[in-house]
């Protein structure tokens, strides 16, 4: 299996990758992941996170983010016109699940303040025109398209599909 951990050495963030054969026999276990990270240089080391899925488990896992976007980013903010029909608002949340997924791929690096900021008013403006009859006041809210971006950049960095996102807060 491929691994890659994030280590934390001197205030540095460095990535470690390894191939690790782990067997759930007992042969391998996490504090032999720590002593691997150890050996690369790493005076500490953290989350570990397997990163090569097969298509099945990636599908999965981005259908599962983006309903969890879409519940957190609208569950107060009255998106949808009263008037909107179902086949409204799942044309808006496809458009929508296109688009973060286009997004996605410029996130793989780390991104600007002023690129995301730009990307999260392309985002709200293209929806906007393009699914005005079903949103409320006829567009995509800027704070609605930011919540949904962030949202699901975060479950992407979680998985290691992208770098840290901005606005990315650490609760304590």
């Amino acid at each position: 299996m491929r691994w890659t951990a994030n280590a934390a050495s001197g205030g540095t963030d460095h990535r470690v990758s390894w191939s690790v054969a782990l067997c759930l026999s007992g042969s391998g276990s996490v504090s032999e992941l720590g002593t691997i990270c150890q050996s690369a240089g790493a005076a500490s080391w953290g989350v570990v996170r397997m990163w090569n899925m097969d298509e099945q488990q990636r599908s999965f896992l981005k259908d599962e983010f983006f309903n969890c976007t879409i519940r957190g980013a609208f569950q107060r903010a009255r998106v949808y016109t009263a008037e909107a029909k179902d086949n409204g608002r799942e044309g808006f949340r496809k458009a929508l699940r296109s688009s973060l997924e286009q997004l996605e791929a410029h996130y793989r690096e780390p991104v600007e303040d002023e690129d995301h900021i730009r990307n999260i008013e392309i985002l709200s403006s293209r929806l906007s025109i393009d699914h005005a009859k079903v949103l409320v006041a006829g567009r995509f809210r800027i704070g609605v398209a930011q919540k949904a971006l962030n949202l699901y950049l975060k479950y992407l960095w979680c998985i290691g599909g992208v770098s840290t996102p901005p606005h990315c807060p650490f609760y304590a």
